[in-house]
């Protein structure tokens, strides 16, 4: 199950967290709704290990939303980490209270965010010089469900991957535009 995961280097600092991203790419393609909902969970999970890290909650537990928004405020996330934090958060609460069809761009979004909130958390808190292994479309599953085979529904879904990313940052400039008046 675990062979060959994009998010091995996550064992490093949670064995739970690593099963958790197992499962999220196991079923990423096949349960896009459920891989949205454990992607929530997952960087929930993260957060409070963030915030246990900084400190925050010694006084008061807080909402999920509440503790990414306090790390941001501390600085403790960056703004773009921040940012993911929030879009995962809003998808995955979507997801678990809305029947809708989701959006495989939307999945594979979220996926590639986990990741980079994970290297981000390896850099920052586990170590320094951390080198994080290339970002790769979980593939693993397209190959047994995609009759055109691993390689094509790569060049077929980079581009919509490409354009959630682009229109996401046009997003966040916004965001941070009307965050700063």
């Amino acid at each position: 199950m675990h062979n060959h995961s994009l998010f091995e280097f996550v064992g490093q600092f949670s064995s739970e967290l690593f099963e958790l991203a197992c499962r999220i790419e196991n079923q990423l393609l096949d349960q896009p709704l459920a891989s949205l909902i454990q992607a929530r969970l997952y960087s929930e999970q993260l957060v409070k290990i963030v915030s246990k890290e900084e400190g925050l909650e010694d006084i008061y537990p807080l909402k999920h939303s509440e503790r990414i928004h306090k790390l941001y405020r501390q600085n403790a996330v960056e703004e773009d980490i921040y940012l993911k934090l929030e879009w995962i958060r809003k998808k995955g609460n979507k997801a678990a209270h809305d029947l809708k069809e989701v959006s495989i761009a939307d999945v594979l979004q979220v996926h590639k965010f986990l990741f980079e909130i994970s290297v981000w958390y390896m850099q920052v808190y586990v170590s320094y010089d951390f080198e994080a292994p290339i970002y790769k479309l979980p593939i693993k599953k397209a190959q047994e469900t995609n009759p055109l085979g691993a390689e094509n529904l790569e060049v077929l879904i980079k581009p919509y991957v490409d354009q959630t990313s682009k229109r996401w940052m046009r997003c966040g400039q916004r965001f941070s535009e009307s965050w700063k008046l």
